[in-house]
C-alpha cells in the first residue's frame, strides 16, 4: 500500500533506499498516515524485523478504516518497485 505521511509530520528528508525506511518505520506505533486512496490506516504494530529474503517485517498489525489486518510488510522506495 502505498501512503502519504501527514503534512504535520516531524521528518523532513529525501529516502533513497529502501534501507533508509527501516529506521522511519521502526518508530511507527500510533501514527496515522492517509492512503494514497484517501483511506485512514493506523499502525498498531510494526512487527519484527525480517532480516532474511522475503517481506521486511512479520506479524505487523495495522488498521484501515477501522478494520484490523495483521500479515507481512514490504517497504519500497517508489510504487514503480512492485512488480
Amino acid at each position: 500500500m502505498h501512503y502519504s505521511i501527514p503534512e504535520h509530520t516531524q521528518f523532513s528528508y529525501h529516502i533513497y533506499d529502501e534501507k533508509d525506511m527501516y529506521p522511519l518505520w521502526e518508530l511507527q506505533r500510533g501514527n496515522q498516515f492517509i492512503s494514497a486512496c484517501r483511506k485512514s490506516i493506523i499502525v498498531i504494530s510494526r512487527g519484527e524485523r525480517n532480516r532474511f529474503s522475503g517481506p521486511d517485517y512479520r506479524n505487523a498489525s495495522i488498521s484501515i478504516e477501522g478494520k484490523i489486518y495483521i500479515g507481512d510488510v514490504e517497504l519500497h522506495v517508489s510504487i514503480k518497485d512492485w512488480n
